[in-house]
């Protein structure tokens, strides 16, 4: 086929991606038009590295070690974020990867990352059968979210620049109707069987918990200038702004 037809695959979703998040973008800017309250930035675009993003609280991470026979072994290493900001989620999954989960999304619904290292699997293997990652769970204040197979995308590596390589990577989509609020601190929770992730029934064996906090750093939040005021751009705070249509079509 002639380059002219057979790119134009390509072209047309490129067009596609560029079109919706300019209307999301419109949308969300009159809806904060009329708001007072502080709202989460899903238009600031800009690349960043793995160093960056882990530098300045975009990923947050913990891990567990244990002494065996006198030497430290890394159990598990886990790292969380929220990936609905495009500065997070396009610098850690890539563009493409990034626009094709954020328009499967309701306006409110949320993207979780999580990646992990080490002897302990996050996953598990119960997801399979039941639909629920009942080894994680998202706390935030008194609600306890459960990870589950709806909205869920395995990852096989992240693209951000410098990001090590991972055992396990997944996405996780949170619902409005969960009631996830994205600019409030929040907690992953991680249970581990007393072996370290290997035993067959965990149910007869002691958990061990890992726990990550997250909260959401302040250049991802966006402050209207009152009732019926403009919201403070992302030039304003010393970010780049969102490219219109033009600019992320090309």
């Amino acid at each position: 086929l002639p380059d002219a037809v057979s790119g134009a695959t390509v072209s047309s979703a490129v067009i596609r991606d560029a079109i919706l998040r300019a209307g999301r973008a419109v949308v969300r800017s009159r809806l904060a038009a009329a708001a007072s309250e502080e709202r989460l930035d899903r238009e600031t675009v800009e690349q960043a590295s793995w160093p960056d993003l882990t530098a300045d609280g975009s990923v947050g991470s913990t891990r567990l070690t244990e002494e065996r026979d006198g030497r430290n072994v890394v159990l598990l290493e886990v790292y969380a974020a929220l990936l609905t900001p495009p500065r997070i989620g396009e610098s850690l999954l890539g563009k493409l990867a990034y626009n094709r989960l954020v328009g499967s999304l309701g306006s409110d619904d949320q993207l979780i990352l999580i990646a992990a290292n080490g002897l302990a699997s996050i996953k598990g293997t119960s997801f399979v059968r039941s639909g629920q990652f009942d080894r994680m769970q998202i706390v935030q204040g008194v609600r306890t979210l459960a990870l589950t197979t709806d909205g869920y995308s395995n990852v096989e590596e992240l693209k951000a620049a410098g990001a090590p390589s991972f055992r396990e990577i997944g996405v996780f989509t949170l619902r409005q109707a969960e009631g996830f609020d994205p600019l409030k601190t929040w907690r992953l929770d991680v249970r581990l069987p007393k072996d370290g992730g290997h035993g067959d029934d965990e149910h007869e064996q002691e958990p061990a918990i890992v726990s990550l906090t997250y909260e959401l750093p302040d250049r991802y939040r966006v402050r209207s200038a009152g009732a019926g005021g403009q919201a403070v751009p992302a030039e304003a705070r010393g970010e780049p702004g969102a490219p219109d249509a033009a600019t992320a079509a090309a």
